[in-house]
């Protein structure tokens, strides 16, 4: 469990819920939060990636299912960073897990993101993991 010592009482409020049946304080995981934030992720990129025959009314409801998702992370000030077409430069926080040859590039760039950067209050707590072309 994530220490919530450096968090301002009225976030700490936020998070924590206090159990009027046996009086114990119920905590939030962090890390199953950041789990949670990237499955997100990996789902909408699924759904974008697949030429699924769906209405546009299916559309409009699975985009506003992850508008209210959109909502509670920013609320909870939960940041998720996918780096897929950004200028590599050693200083991102990523993890690269592999380099790959590609002569159509100008630069180093980050071509693919396996795993999105999560930052909670602007707190980092997962690099992004990576692909990386190279000319």
């Amino acid at each position: 469990m994530t220490n919530f010592k450096n968090i301002n009482p009225k976030d700490l409020e936020n998070i924590l819920r206090n159990n009027s049946e046996n009086g114990t304080v119920a905590t939030i995981d962090i890390d199953k939060v950041v789990d949670l934030a990237i499955e997100v992720w990996r789902l909408r990129n699924r759904l974008k990636k697949y030429d699924l025959p769906i209405t546009d009314d299916q559309t409009k409801i699975i985009d506003n299912s992850f508008e209210r998702i959109n909502r509670f992370f920013n609320a909870y000030e939960i940041q998720i960073k996918d780096y897929t077409n950004t200028k590599y430069v050693s200083e991102l926080n990523i993890d690269p897990i592999s380099f790959e040859s590609d002569q159509s590039l100008e630069r180093p760039t980050i071509i693919d993101t396996i795993e999105p950067q999560v930052s909670i209050a602007n707190k980092l707590y997962r690099k992004s993991k990576v692909v990386i072309g190279s000319p």
